[in-house]
């Protein structure tokens, strides 16, 4: 093995590299003395375990460098033990040393090595689990798909494309050139990734599954679960030299729950007398969660088997009955067989969700969740509820039976039993005492509140009464100290009024979230600038148990002088979310509970008032057996660029929870900067605001605390606050924008006086734009619009503003980068005017 020797690579400059590259590498062990496997003799391979150290850590703190380096060594030791390859070499060979991506392909040119293999894993939301391979190449101007040279790297992406779905048992995205998969269309010709651009020698990059799925990744971290994937590439190789595969008995698999699904830890597997126990916290765990009952795998593994032989396949574990299989080993490929065991253990209560120091409101839902899936009919014929009271029962799911107590007394006490006549799907008897064994009894006291007769109360506004400096794009929120009746909300004739100016239009909106009632205001236009405001809420507000105010309810407050002044999206969300990364492609999120968070796109929830029709929703769970640190970094990059000196903007619709939510942006040094944190303690829409000064940057990861030249997005992240009351929740981003905040005239004439006087058109600067650009139109009066955009053809690419808008200057994005470079025709039709322009897309 030729290893890469890093201490000394440090002190050499990378021109001098190649020319002392053989001095610093050692030789690899020779191969075998006598291979089962021949026809490898001439031909090299460098195999290139991505990444570095414990980079870009997936799901539960198990990285893509560890899981890679694994399967590298094992298929290293498959060809220098069975085969007679002449020369096998890895970039890496430890956890320890950092080589970069330069070193890779250096060392591989300098060995003039056969072949290059770049072993990878993806990352991407929870759900995704798939292969993918790139290989070297571009579409030319003919649209013909051209591959580099030396060529190879399609050859053995077509392999790898059969061999690891196969072995991994997961589906595959496919195997394409580089160049084409990230950038569709002709245009540069040469090879997209590092790896490919730079080796000397037919490449391919594998990606095994994805680190950031929860099942994956807990299959990465048993060993020889990594020796399937090797096994599989050691087999793609054989192909691509035109080598038949010999015999082999592997046969592995995953012991399941039958009624859960859950891998179990701790089973023992027998197989012809050899025995395999799956995985558990203290084998192999406990090195990544603090919590014994969050991982698992179920996963075995046996080699070494008779090919085309029949064995008997015995699987046992603790609080399961014993199970017993067949199998036929093949010959000439993997054997799987999953085993789902029952559990022997009887069905128990496992919840009563009943706070007693609380203390039970009649009308509210009484839940009790069994920890197993029940039989629903004999659970509802066992349930007896003392003094007797009228019930009705419905269930969440097998487990989990919905009491409705809208007949229960107030201040009474009720005694809940459930017979032990109740049976899972299984026929097994409730152990109602939780004594371990089937029968007896379960009982509950539960006492119920007295009535409420309290109406709502107010306990805050945004802004507060008698406030000043609201600034004029910002939504007005009323919370309560209680959820409201909705229906008597939208009943209610509101108010906002303005002593200075005239009335705006508005929408009132009702929001409910932790135990709260919100009203929210949105102006459908700014505010004026330095001007009084009231809002009026008339009496009558009521809660849902029909208590309402007697008073109405008034809040006065004043405008800043400022305003927004040149708006640019960096995104208005309306056409979806593709820029936008999943949290777990970010090696830098940490700490979360994978399976509920994601950043789905948001097309119900959003400003509307606003012209909006889509947001990004940010659902986030924080996994409290993670050591930390907690961070959430929704990655973008590129687009528009912007300076330091404009304003960072977006509306969020916040949870209460308190979560910090935070900007970064990528200054023109490549380095990361962020925003203060921002604690997201209001509940519905609220203008989140960025003031971009060194003053008010902070450094992350490079970042220096200064911002230097063009600026734009890299993120949007969230953390979590030691102590937080919530460890799950979701947020919405809407109208994600950069303006500059200049002080704007209160006065009325002068408003009016400053309204267009024609219909125009225009594209804010640049032009030519790349990925997006603002369309302004200006309108002398209230007038019906449509704003699209065409291709050269004529064809409609998308219309972008449509509707009814007031006079006045109108600023509208349009996000192009699902579009192919090439000129496009943006179209205003207002009132019986039409305008027509031309903007350039070049990327």
């Amino acid at each position: 093995m030729k290893l890469f020797q890093n201490i000394l690579l440090k002190k050499l400059s990378l021109s001098a590299l190649l020319i002392v590259s053989f001095l610093i590498f050692q030789a690899a062990p020779s191969a075998a003395q006598d291979p089962e496997i021949t026809g490898f003799d001439g031909w090299s391979v460098v195999i290139d375990p991505g990444h570095s150290q414990t980079e870009n850590m997936g799901i539960y703190n198990f990285s893509e460098a560890e899981k890679v380096l694994t399967i590298a060594l094992h298929l290293e030791e498959m060809l220098l033990t069975k085969t007679d390859i002449s020369d096998v070499y890895l970039t890496r060979d430890n956890g320890t040393d950092i080589v970069s991506l330069t070193q890779r392909t250096d060392f591989a040119n300098s060995v003039a090595a056969d072949f290059y293999h770049s072993v990878h894993s993806d990352a991407g939301p929870p759900s995704a689990n798939s292969t993918l391979f790139l290989w070297g190449g571009w579409l030319n101007y003919q649209n013909q798909i051209v591959e580099k040279t030396p060529t190879g790297g399609q050859a053995m992406g077509d392999i790898m494309n059969v061999d690891l779905p196969s072995a991994m048992r997961i589906g595959t995205r496919g195997t394409f050139a580089d160049r084409t998969f990230y950038q569709n269309g002709a245009g540069n010709q040469y090879p997209y990734l590092f790896v490919n651009r730079t080796s000397n020698m037919a490449s391919i990059l594998s990606e095994g599954g994805f680190h950031t799925n929860p099942e994956q990744n807990q299959l990465n971290m048993n060993e020889d679960y990594l020796r399937i994937e090797a096994q599989s590439h050691f087999w793609s190789y054989m192909k691509y030299l035109s080598i038949d595969r010999v015999e082999i008995g592997i046969l592995s698999g995953v012991i399941n729950d039958q009624e859960t699904g859950k891998p179990i830890n701790g089973a023992t597997v027998t197989a012809n007398g050899n025995t395999y126990i799956t995985d558990t916290y203290e084998s192999v765990f406990n090195q990544y969660s603090n919590d014994p009952e969050q991982l698992s795998n179920g996963f075995y593994y046996f080699s070494g088997l008779t090919p085309n032989s029949e064995l008997t396949l015995t699987v046992d574990a603790e609080n399961y009955f014993s199970e017993t299989v067949t199998v036929s080993v093949n010959a000439y490929d993997f054997t799987f067989a999953d085993v789902e065991l029952l559990s022997s253990l009887a069905p128990v209560v496992d919840s009563l969700y009943y706070n007693p120091e609380e203390g039970l409101m009649p009308g509210e839902n009484l839940l009790v969740e069994f920890n197993r899936a029940m039989n629903r009919q004999t659970v509802e014929d066992a349930i007896v509820m003392s003094p007797d009271v009228e019930y009705t029962v419905s269930w969440q799911n097998d487990q989990i039976i919905r009491i409705r107590t809208g007949n229960f007394d107030y201040l009474t006490e009720y005694t809940l039993t459930i017979n032990d006549t109740a049976l899972d799907q299984f026929d097994n008897m409730l152990d109602g005492d939780a004594d371990g064994e089937e029968g007896g009894t379960y009982s509950a006291v539960i006492n119920t509140t007295g009535q409420d007769t309290d109406p709502p109360q107010l306990v805050t506004s945004y802004p507060i009464n008698s406030g000043f400096n609201f600034f004029n794009e910002d939504i007005i929120q009323l919370v309560f100290n209680e959820p409201l009746n909705q229906d008597v909300i939208n009943g209610l004739a509101v108010e906002l009024s303005s002593s200075s100016t005239a009335d705006p239009d508005f929408t009132a909106e009702y929001t409910e979230l932790n135990d709260r009632g919100v009203i929210q205001l949105i102006p459908h236009t700014p505010l004026v600038a330095a001007s009084s405001y009231d809002v009026v809420i008339p009496a009558g507000v009521e809660d849902k148990f029909g208590n309402a105010t007697a008073d109405e309810i008034s809040i006065s407050f004043l405008t800043s002088g400022n305003g927004i002044v040149n708006p640019r999206y960096i995104d208005s969300f309306n056409q979806g979310l593709t820029d936008w990364w999943e949290p777990q492609q970010s090696g830098s999120t940490s700490g979360i509970a994978t399976e509920i968070t994601g950043r789905p796109h948001e097309t119900v929830d959003h400003l509307s008032q606003k012209g909006s029709s889509g947001a990004m929703r940010i659902n986030y769970g924080w996994d409290e057996a993670s050591a930390g640190p907690y961070l959430i970094r929704i990655y973008k990059g590129g687009g528009l660029r912007f300076n330091a000196g404009d304003e960072m903007l977006a509306y969020v619709f916040g949870d209460g929870s308190g979560t910090p939510m935070r900007f970064v942006i990528r200054d023109s040094n490549n380095q990361l900067e962020a925003s203060d944190w921002i604690d997201i303690n209001w509940i519905g829409w609220r203008l989140v605001r960025w003031e971009m000064t060194e003053e008010t940057s902070n450094a992350w990861v490079n970042g220096d605390g200064n911002l230097d030249g063009e600026l734009f997005i890299d993120s949007i992240q969230l953390s979590y606050n030691e102590g937080q009351s919530e460890l799950q929740g979701s947020i919405i981003v809407d109208e994600l924008k950069v303006a500059q905040v200049e002080l704007l005239t209160s006065n009325e004439d002068e408003i009016t006086s400053n309204l267009p006087t024609s219909y125009e058109l225009s594209q804010n600067y640049p032009n030519p734009f790349n990925p997006s650009t603002v369309l302004s139109y200006s309108l002398p009066e209230s007038s019906e619009v449509s704003l699209s955009v065409y291709n050269l053809t004529g064809q409609l690419i998308a219309t972008i503003d449509e509707g009814t808008r007031q006079a006045g200057t109108h600023n509208i994005n349009f996000d192009a980068g699902h579009l192919s470079s090439g000129v496009y025709i943006y179209r205003l039709s207002a009132g019986n005017t039409v305008l027509t322009k031309k903007m350039t897309l070049i990327k």
